[in-house]
């Protein structure tokens, strides 16, 4: 559901860029089915961007996270973004 959210939101903006889900964060993690791989394999010139939910992390563990070059979202996950008071409230207008 994320990958079809985000590829809806930036579409226009990054018209070449594409979200897929790599599965939970343990599995993005340490590319447990090694998707990231077989992109890079299969698509040459690809540059790969590794994105997890914050959920129950504390700013340590997003750290490093960070050290590793995954990026962390700044709220729990991207459900807090679409369902945040001024996008509802844009929403409705």
């Amino acid at each position: 559901m994320d990958a079809v959210c985000y590829n809806t939101i930036f579409t226009r903006e990054f018209p070449d860029t594409r979200f897929l889900s790599g599965g939970d964060t343990k599995s993005v993690e340490t590319d447990r089915i090694a998707l990231m791989e077989a992109i890079k394999a299969l698509v040459e010139g690809t540059k790969l961007v590794r994105l997890v939910d914050r959920d129950e992390k504390s700013d340590e563990e997003v750290q490093e996270f960070m050290k590793r070059g995954i990026r962390v979202l700044r709220r729990r996950h991207l459900e807090c973004y679409l369902f945040d008071d001024e996008v509802i409230i844009e929403l409705c207008k």
